[in-house]
């Protein structure tokens, strides 16, 4: 299963359907999203549709950058096969396991 990265951004992740793009930082409708494969994460990776099937460098290094942020942000999530292995602060407050 592929990995999602929500970063937290107050203005590029509004709600649960609009995220951040990780590769390149555009806004994007997760479900108009594909899934580009990842070499430094050795898994595949939401993006938006602008990315092809495997990511250049500058996008990986990108996804580097997301996915700090996602950690650092208290709205920040990231799911590794179907299973949140960084929860939101709000996740935790309510003990929501996915």
């Amino acid at each position: 299963m592929p990995t999602l990265i929500y970063t937290g951004d107050d203005v590029k992740c509004r709600t649960m359907n609009l995220w951040e793009c990780p590769a390149c930082g555009r806004i994007f409708e997760l479900t108009e999203g594909r899934y580009s494969w990842s070499s430094t994460l050795a898994d595949k990776v939401r993006v938006c549709s602008a990315h092809d099937a495997e990511l250049t460098c500058d996008e990986e290094a990108r996804v580097q950058e997301s996915l700090a942020k996602s950690i650092k942000h208290k709205r920040g999530r990231v799911q590794v096969d179907q299973t949140l292995v960084k929860r939101s602060e709000l996740l935790t407050k309510y003990n929501m396991r996915n």
